[in-house]
């Protein structure tokens, strides 16, 4: 009988030496404009795992492409086990495009925060793709956000302010410029922001010229330029009482935007997290398809409805996460 418990035993101690001393999995991060709830979901995600060990290596290009091509040498000498990249710019910078080849050789990379995937030229269908890479895109589909502009109230004619370099924002001006050509539900004018000029004397132009020709409503699209200077345009259209809706949450819950139809940042980079532990489990990238969250939330800033004296229907804001969280609680 002791001969028998002896390999049992010995068998235990080795699983037990095996889950406690795993071989930790590094992960290089290169985010754009810093850490935001996507990085904090996908850490917070990764670190829940108790069969994974994590080690995180985090850069910031600072919303500077020509920091990139350092970050990519890095990750080349470096060896992580894998790469995660934030938005359009970074992740096409660091992966390569679907045409160019991976840059990256063998190492696997997750992006997060692309709108658009394959416009963007990272892959040509979600599914079955042949890169080392996967990843979570954000935005809600174009033609619902369009529904959920028309569920607000009477508006006609949306004015959309995008900057004219980030590809990114070219691709969803030019699918909504599309979808709105077919379905004629609104009115669309479009004002491209020249990033390399200074951007109140722009928007002040745009503003006054959307006002000329009978916009009624401000759209603000997954644009990182756009999103960080949204005070601006918040500023100019609260002034004239023009309510903005947001393709993301950070305008509304930081009281730029009226009202978005999001997928929260934060669940997204879950979603993200997910997808990496299965590559670090040793599942091919190109075997994990990429997805979006299938169900959005709507969220409104009552802030700036009171500012701008313009109220969403009851049955918009019955089912809206309401900013800031003090109204919420009220």
């Amino acid at each position: 009988m002791t001969r028998a418990v002896k390999p049992i035993i010995g068998l235990l101690l080795l699983l037990v030496s095996t889950v406690g001393f795993a071989d930790p999995k590094t992960v290089f991060m290169v985010l754009w404009r810093g850490e935001t709830d996507a990085e904090r979901g996908f850490m917070d995600y990764l670190q829940s795992q108790n069969d994974l060990d994590i080690e995180f290596v985090i850069t910031n290009a600072n919303k500077d492409k020509a920091t990139i091509p350092g970050f990519v040498e890095q990750i080349r000498q470096q060896q992580p086990d894998l790469v995660y990249t934030f938005g359009t710019t970074v992740s096409l910078s660091v992966a390569g495009s679907q045409a160019a080849g991976d840059n990256l050789g063998d190492i696997p990379l997750v992006f997060n925060i692309v709108s658009d995937p394959i416009g963007a030229g990272l892959v040509t269908r979600f599914e079955q793709h042949d890169r080392n890479l996967t990843g979570a895109s954000h935005l809600v589909p174009l033609a619902t956000q369009l529904n959920a502009i028309a569920d607000l109230g009477e508006f006609s004619h949306i004015a959309v302010f995008f900057n004219q370099e980030e590809k990114n924002s070219q691709l969803q001006v030019s699918k909504l410029q599309s979808i709105l050509d077919e379905s004629k539900q609104f009115k669309l004018t479009r004002f491209a922001i020249d990033s390399d000029r200074p951007l109140l004397p722009q928007l002040t132009s745009y503003v006054d010229q959307a006002v000329k020709t009978g916009v009624d409503i401000f759209y603000l699209p997954s644009d990182s330029y756009m999103i960080s200077n949204g005070e601006l345009l918040a500023d100019l259209a609260g002034k004239l009482g023009l309510a903005i809706f947001s393709a993301t949450e950070g305008p509304v819950k930081s009281g730029n935007a009226l009202v978005g139809l999001v997928s929260k940042y934060y669940l997204v980079g879950n979603f993200a997290g997910f997808k990496a532990a299965q590559i670090l489990r040793g599942t091919p990238a190109k075997d994990i398809p990429i997805e979006t969250l299938k169900r959005f939330n709507f969220m409104v800033n009552m802030d700036v409805a009171k500012a701008i004296d313009f109220y969403p229907p009851a049955t918009v804001l019955r089912n809206s996460a309401i900013y800031p969280q003090a109204v919420a609680a009220q």
